[in-house]
């Protein structure tokens, strides 16, 4: 997954819109709309007017832009923060996040009650531990066994 945050003010006051802001911009109508890159635009009113004109028009034409308040994400994360994903705010350099987009969480619950197994293929797919055992489930047995498969 790619997530460019895009503009902003700086800590000092100074817009951080450059050239390369309107090329990442531009690209929505050269390449056309994806999915990736995920583009947000730190919006403040203090950014240039020919800036927020361009995002807005972009934003209309392609459905392709999301918007974050500068103001609010730079008072918990200072001019070095982006988002990451989709809303996830984290600071450049400092912090990694780790998505459950990219888990199967349901499948691993799964995996977690049957032992490791598949339960179509009855294949081991996960390290093998003791499947659920009983009429029904135990949440304290099976949260354990839920908390060991997603490691």
């Amino acid at each position: 997954m790619v997530t460019e945050s895009i503009a902003g003010v700086g800590d000092d006051g100074r817009p951080l819109v450059t050239k390369t802001s309107f090329r990442f911009l531009q690209t929505l109508y050269n390449l056309g709309p994806a999915p990736e890159p995920n583009l947000t635009i730190w919006y403040s009113p203090r950014l240039p007017d020919g800036f927020r004109s361009f995002a807005a028009t972009v934003a209309i034409d392609t459905s392709s832009i999301q918007f974050e308040s500068d103001e609010i994400m730079r008072r918990s994360w200072g001019d070095d923060g982006a988002i990451v994903c989709c809303v996830s705010p984290m600071l450049v350099g400092k912090q990694m996040q780790f998505f459950g987009a990219r888990a199967n969480l349901a499948k691993c619950l799964l995996y977690a009650i049957n032992g490791g197994r598949d339960e179509i293929t009855g294949k081991q797919v996960a390290p093998p531990d003791e499947a659920v055992k009983g009429e029904y489930l135990d949440f304290d047995d099976v949260i354990d066994k839920f908390e060991k498969t997603m490691d």
